[in-house]
């Protein structure tokens, strides 16, 4: 494991990413731009949710015992 690689500059891209939820969200646009950041908001907390239960379908799919 390389820390540069694996720690480091995925951290980096981590805090640039949350910068930028948090900076199109603060102060709230005018209003048709607002419908775009919300929308963007509703979407990645879709997409965590539907993530959340396809690993969770993996991890069951993976103990069934298939004779």
């Amino acid at each position: 494991m390389k820390i540069i690689q694996h720690i480091i500059i995925p951290v980096i891209g981590s805090v640039f990413l949350i910068l930028a939820i948090y900076y199109s969200f603060v102060p709230l646009p005018s209003y048709p731009y607002s419908i775009y950041a919300i929308a963007a908001g509703v979407w990645i907390i879709l997409g965590i949710i539907y993530a959340l239960i396809k690993s969770r379908n993996v991890e069951e799919i993976a103990t069934v015992n298939v004779d």
